[in-house]
């Protein structure tokens, strides 16, 4: 049995909604719950406890920010992956893929679609994702050298970005100091990079129901 384009183009849309839902329930629901921070901590009496209010929920608002990027990209791979197990292209001789890597992902889309997912032009942007994924989860490793190199400013403070000049900031970076706790402190995305993370993940996806309204009448999957 064989679907046309359309069809598929219409399945991959509905996997967006559950990405653009995601992002605005963590926008509008979730990141709020840490709004004005300093004024509630300035009506605790007690100057230690006041402290470790502000501080404690620093770390959870890091946490949650860190936790909630690290999730657009395995929702992505999972949505991603509900396509490959549709019964329609069930082929023994073309198993579904075990688990959700991106790159086992892509090479089944490749080999049973006819779709490069490597070739869209959200794909460097997405694998910049795979990598604060891996280094939130992992700490300190390949991934988080190679986000360094591509995204140092994830590493930067935001206090530490307007106390020192770029110049002085960079000398710092020449000598990193290693990733301890990268879910709550020493990676620092903000509520607008968690945004433009999300963005580049629904993008993504929108290219793929793209590619698939522009073959709305071929029939998948290839033989």
């Amino acid at each position: 049995m064989a679907i046309n384009g359309r069809n598929i183009a219409e399945h991959v849309a509905i996997q967006l909604t559950y990405v653009t839902a995601y992002t605005r329930c963590m926008l509008q629901e979730i990141l709020p719950v840490f709004n004005n921070l300093e004024g509630r901590a300035n009506t605790i009496a007690d100057e230690d406890e006041a402290e470790a209010f502000f501080n404690t929920m620093e770390d959870l608002r890091q946490a949650t920010i860190n936790l909630y990027t690290t999730g657009i990209y395995h929702l992505l791979e999972q949505q991603l992956m509900d396509v490959c197990r549709d019964r329609t292209f069930f082929d023994p001789k073309h198993p579904v893929p075990k688990d959700t890597d991106l790159k086992t992902v892509a090479a089944w889309y490749k080999n049973r679609l006819d779709i490069n997912l490597r070739q869209l032009p959200a794909w460097h942007k997405i694998r910049e994702l795979e990598c604060v994924a891996n280094t939130v989860k992992h700490g300190e490793g390949p991934s988080a050298t190679k986000l360094r190199k591509i995204r140092p400013d994830l590493f930067e403070h935001p206090v530490t970005r307007t106390i020192l000049p770029k110049s002085s900031w960079n000398a710092v970076q020449e000598d990193p100091l290693e990733l301890r706790s990268p879910l709550a402190g020493d990676l620092y995305i903000t509520k607008e990079q968690f945004a433009e993370f999300a963005g580049t993940a629904e993008k993504f996806l929108r290219e793929i129901v793209d590619y698939f309204e522009k073959h709305a009448d071929e029939y998948y999957p290839r033989e």
